[in-house]
């Protein structure tokens, strides 16, 4: 595999060609510090890239430890009292709602992620970043205000 990048100058801006692939995202005005294929940390490509593997190494610890609590802990019976007793402790409340903003962060990036790679109209591109952070917004804010206010009448 050729994986060397090619430099070239397209109405003002940098653009990459890896391979025979034309790809038209933005990587710097004026210098570019690119190394094997990823943009720099200035332009935030290696961080998303890095912090993707990262959060899904902790969405599998926290899903494992999840698991556990519910299905072995319980005796494996989830009931509704069962998960009131859990939700009853403000450590299982910070816990599902990291958990919560860790998978909706990942799988949101993970889209957005793909959308950088497949889509070469900068319009589109904007226009579905935006509605990802709304979307993001809108599931956290419900999904954190239905863990934060569950009080059962138990």
């Amino acid at each position: 595999m050729n994986f060397l990048i090619i430099f070239h100058k397209c109405s003002g801006a940098i653009y990459r060609t890896i391979s025979s692939h034309k790809c038209d995202r933005y990587i710097d005005k004026g210098e570019c510090k690119m190394n094997l294929g990823f943009r720099s940390l200035k332009s935030g490509g290696e961080f998303s890239w890095f912090f993707q593997r990262l959060s899904g190494t902790i969405l599998v610890v926290i899903l494992l430890l999840h698991f556990f609590t519910l299905h072995f802990t319980a005796g494996g019976k989830i009931t509704f009292e069962v998960i009131a007793l859990r939700l009853s402790k403000s450590f299982w409340k910070t816990f599902d709602i990291v958990f919560l903003a860790l998978a909706l962060w990942h799988g949101l990036n993970g889209i957005r992620l793909v959308c950088d790679d497949y889509l070469n109209n900068w319009k589109w591109r904007t226009l579905i970043l935006i509605s990802l952070y709304i979307i993001g917004i809108i599931f956290f804010t419900f999904g954190s205000l239905t863990i934060i206010s569950f009080r059962p009448n138990l």
